[in-house]
């Protein structure tokens, strides 16, 4: 007769739930035995030792150590308005005057820069207008002045300062552009 190992050819089928019970009996006897231990402890009686009694003291009259008797409350000092500030003086509103505001945009487009000999002009669109003028150094436009033209920049020169129009670079690198950058 041959010997068979039933361990190896034949599997055993194992409940999942049995294994489960036996996994969770342990921690959920200890989980019990702590709450009632806690249980116990909250509901254990404290032993409360008695006060002494109060000693009675006689007054004899004002003694030296007493303080001295507060005044009577004013309350006509709560009739007004609490939490309102005081009005501020003049001249208080004429150092928080507001600053003045930005001068507005340069609209001037700058299209291009021609040279001409040793010297530059400057090719400049005025949406204002509508039109396109070639100007240089010392010309005016629309109140107010160029100064300088250089080889990718112009200076115009108005109510507000200098400014600088730079012309774009091909591919999009460069400056603020025809677009009326200031700086």
């Amino acid at each position: 007769m041959s010997r068979i190992d039933h361990a190896t050819t034949s599997p055993v089928a194992v409940d999942p739930l049995v294994t489960l019970r036996k996994r969770t009996r342990v921690p959920v006897l200890a989980g019990t035995a702590a709450t009632v231990l806690a249980g116990v402890y909250a509901l254990w009686p404290v032993s409360i030792e008695p006060l002494p009694a109060p000693v009675e003291v006689t007054a004899q009259g004002p003694q030296e150590t007493d303080p001295p008797p507060a005044p009577p409350l004013d309350l006509a000092v709560f009739d007004g308005p609490i939490w309102l500030a005081p009005p501020q003086s003049p001249a208080q509103t004429e150092v928080a005057a507001k600053p003045a505001p930005p001068p507005p945009p340069l609209k001037l487009e700058l299209l291009g820069i021609l040279r001409e000999g040793d010297s530059f002009k400057a090719v400049v669109y005025d949406p204002d207008t509508d039109k396109v003028a070639v100007l240089s150094a010392g010309d005016t436009l629309a109140g107010r002045t160029i100064n300088a033209v250089t080889a990718d920049t112009v200076a115009i020169k108005d109510g507000a300062g200098t400014r600088t129009l730079t012309l774009k670079q091909a591919g999009g690198a460069g400056g603020a552009g025809g677009a009326g950058g200031d700086g």
